[in-house]
């Protein structure tokens, strides 16, 4: 409920963007908020005493962070490197998003088995 609720501004803020042919903008509000959900992860880790915090988290919860970080890097290189569009108006990075995006979604399934 608590990560619904804290969601909903970012997704009035999509779907306003979106409505004004604003696609940049919806871009920029998740790869910001991905941006600022993994470095919760950093700031958490130097507060807290022990080990570290991923070393406390469940195997589907590594797993799931560091999917977020290997699509956000994909991303971070595209924005970099911009390449010629290839299949149905998508670059490269955008490819292997879709192609990370998936092998992530089933080794979380199988993770969550």
């Amino acid at each position: 409920m608590v990560a619904f609720a804290t969601s909903l501004p970012e997704a009035s803020a999509i779907v306003g963007a979106m409505r004004h042919r604003r696609y940049e903008l919806a871009v920029g509000e998740i790869f910001g908020s991905n941006m600022f959900n993994l470095a919760v992860i950093l700031a958490v880790d130097i507060a807290a005493t022990g080990p570290p915090v991923l070393e406390q988290a469940g195997d589907f919860e590594i797993a799931a962070a560091m999917l977020a970080l290997v699509l956000t890097g994909i991303f971070v290189l595209g924005l970099i490197e911009r390449r010629d569009r290839v299949v149905l108006r998508m670059g490269q990075d955008s490819l292997t998003a879709i192609a990370v995006y998936g092998a992530g979604v089933a080794l979380l399934l199988s993770l969550a088995v």
